[in-house]
């Protein structure tokens, strides 16, 4: 991303179209990197169509009108800050509303380069149709001289023209029909003469040189309607590719905290479920219980009766402390069934005299609604008490 808004920032890549005539294009491409512009290929087209199809939308296409429609003239003698002299000097009647003028000044030389407003307007007009924007133009030999100070050279070979450099100015400036593709040393750097305007004028664009009069105010609207363009479209790019990060990362947030919602569902559920279980748990203890106590209210006019023999037959060295009607034959589990040993008198106490006891079993053995005693358990507290429990079974008794 930061290269591409540096690339943004700085045009790296630069298209050059020279404009000799219909069905006569020559492109070239050129690439700006650490300060240094370097030339790259040279295309000979014959449709502007071709020309849309090898330049990309976002990089700037300088022209060069270098047709017969273009007219130029030296004028070898004048000096630097004379443009506007020089150009009367070349076209002492020219009226200047209705032409474009580029001037190439090398030394105390210009050569003026003018050319109809209607003929430049009906070209740009024609590129604009492919879809392409001209950033910047220049007419003829208009953008030459920014190369000629950098050459050794004495004659540059121009498509359609020469020029003749003598003493740090242009001596000559002869129109030639020929066409002898050769390079010309710039800065000790071979360029191909087709490319030599297009080079010259991209290195103008990009010193932003605008040019002269009329010219420089078309090529200040050139370049602000290029950099529009380019800023509209990089920026809706920019804009689309935040989009879709921003959606990306909406969609990141929705899915994590519909992630978090349905495990929050689905522990509420699993809750909920083990409420439902514990409330069914409380139901069935509370319905056992219930139970229980039926059954021991019952059979507590029974288990009276029995109590008041046994109490009246009972030594004076045994003492009870317990008795439970059918009790519970193991704790009460949730999981399990209640079970009761029916038909059975639990008694706890304890006994002074082992003989008295052992008499005091034998004797309600006896009794007619006592079956069996066993005894569960006897053993001493003290030498002289011992702790008892025993079990009568009654007739047809039995654990549950």
């Amino acid at each position: 991303m930061k290269n591409y808004l540096r690339n943004w920032m700085n045009d790296t890549h630069i298209a050059a179209l020279e404009w000799r005539g219909e069905g006569h294009l020559v492109l070239s491409q050129f690439r700006y990197e650490n300060r240094e512009l370097d030339s790259g290929q040279v295309l000979h087209l014959t449709e502007i169509q071709a020309v849309q199809e090898n330049v990309p939308k976002n990089v700037p296409l300088v022209l060069v009108l270098n047709s017969q429609q273009v007219i130029r003239k030296l004028i070898p003698e004048a000096l630097p800050s004379e443009e506007r002299v020089a150009v009367m000097k070349a076209f002492p009647n020219l009226n200047v509303d209705d032409f474009y003028i580029d001037l190439c000044s090398f030394g105390s030389s210009y050569i003026v380069n003018i050319a109809k407003k209607s003929y430049v307007d009906q070209v740009l007009l024609s590129i604009e149709k492919t879809g392409l924007l001209v950033a910047s133009l220049s007419l003829g030999l208009g953008a030459a001289g920014a190369l000629l100070a950098y050459t050794e050279e004495q004659v540059i070979a121009l498509p359609g023209s020469v020029l003749i450099l003598e003493e740090g100015s242009i001596q000559a400036l002869r129109s030639s029909e020929e066409h002898k593709q050769t390079s010309i040393l710039v800065d000790r750097t071979p360029i191909d003469n087709s490319a030599f305007l297009g080079f010259a004028k991209a290195l103008l664009y990009l010193q932003k040189e605008l040019g002269f009069g009329n010219l420089g105010q078309l090529n200040e609207q050139l370049r602000n309607n290029q950099f529009n363009r380019k800023f509209f479209s990089s920026g809706f790019q920019v804009a689309v590719f935040f989009f879709l990060v921003l959606l990306a990362f909406n969609f990141g947030l929705f899915q994590h905290y519909g992630n978090k919602n349905a495990e929050l569902q689905t522990q509420l559920q699993i809750n909920k479920s083990a409420t439902e279980h514990l409330f069914s748990l409380e139901a069935r203890i509370k319905q056992k219980e219930e139970k229980i106590q039926s059954v021991q209210t019952q059979s507590g006019t029974q288990s009276t009766l029995l109590l008041d023999e046994i109490a009246s037959d009972l030594p004076s060295s045994i003492s009870l402390t317990k008795m439970t009607y059918q009790p519970l034959g193991q704790p009460i589990n949730p999981s399990k069934s209640i079970v009761l040993m029916k038909g059975v008198l639990a008694i706890q106490g304890s006994s002074k005299n082992q003989e008295q006891f052992t008499t005091w079993t034998e004797q309600v053995e006896q009794y007619d609604w006592v079956e069996q005693v066993v005894i569960e358990d006897y053993s001493f507290r003290s030498r002289t008490t011992s702790e008892f429990k025993i079990n009568l079974i009654l007739p047809h008794g039995k654990t549950e």
